[in-house]
């Protein structure tokens, strides 16, 4: 079998500066795409909201995890008015009590063995 071998007239003259230029496309195309996205506009008010709705579902979905006086802290913190507004931060069920996780398979079989 032969080997192919690249002339370094064609490798100097031809993919060396098609390798360049494609490279300043790409910072061009980059920057022209900067340059044409809008700022979008971002109501603190919702997103506060929502960060709050999330970190409430985890409060809820680890409250297995957590001593009863650390749950209750953090229920309260959720729950209470905030100062300026006489709603809660999240809207939840103050009087459901929380979900208790069932143990894990691994511990059951640690007390096995």
């Amino acid at each position: 079998m032969s080997t192919l071998r690249l002339d370094s007239d064609i490798r100097n003259w031809v993919l060396i500066p098609i390798t360049v230029a494609m490279f300043f496309v790409g910072i061009v195309r980059h920057n022209i795409g900067k340059l044409m996205h809008r700022d979008r506009k971002v109501d603190l008010k919702a997103l506060r909201e929502a960060q709050a709705v999330i970190r409430a579902e985890r409060l809820r979905n680890n409250s297995g995890y957590l001593q009863s006086p650390g749950f209750r802290m953090r229920k309260h913190f959720f729950c209470a008015p905030v100062s300026d507004r006489s709603t809660p931060r999240v809207l939840i069920e103050v009087d459901q009590p929380p979900r208790q996780h069932p143990p894990s398979r691994d511990a059951s079989r640690a007390r096995q063995t």
